[in-house]
């Protein structure tokens, strides 16, 4: 086995194991509905849940953003080597812009917990173009290693 393909391989499993601990603390803190994710960021006194501060979200959600969209880059930044050239600038495109609601939504719900809902939607575009670039880059990089042996 080439050191190429082993290296593909542990990447892979660490952005799935990635991607799974962020679809299962999505859904242990927010949820799938508009009135978890309203009751994680206003609190609720009788489930002993506190209000979110802007600094708190700022403390939790900055961080975040940073590594999130780093992560990104390096994995769009291996579409460059492939023939996907529109592709690729039009799928990172839609992943940093839905990167950047995910992480911004929340702040928006401390002041109108209307948009609420737009939390879900985000967060379900940001794990599509999640898997999709994972799926992408790992199909063409394991078929130009293929290609090679």
């Amino acid at each position: 086995m080439k050191p190429a393909f082993l290296l593909v391989l542990m990447f892979a499993l660490l952005f799935l194991g990635e991607l799974l601990t962020a679809v299962y603390l999505y859904l242990d803190r927010y949820g799938f509905s508009v009135q978890k994710i309203t009751q994680y960021i206003h609190g609720n006194p009788e489930m002993f849940i506190q209000k979110k501060s802007f600094t708190g979200l700022l403390e939790i959600h900055l961080p975040h953003f940073i590594a999130v969209s780093v992560m990104f880059f390096v994995i769009y930044h291996f579409f460059y080597f492939f023939p996907v050239k529109k592709l690729y600038f039009i799928a990172a495109g839609i992943t940093f812009v839905f990167i950047f609601l995910n992480f911004a939504i929340p702040f928006v719900i401390l002041t109108n917990e209307n948009v609420a809902f737009t939390k879900i939607f985000t967060f379900l575009i940001f794990i599509g173009a999640s898997v999709f670039a994972f799926v992408l880059s790992a199909l063409f990089t394991l078929r130009k290693i293929y290609q090679k042996c």
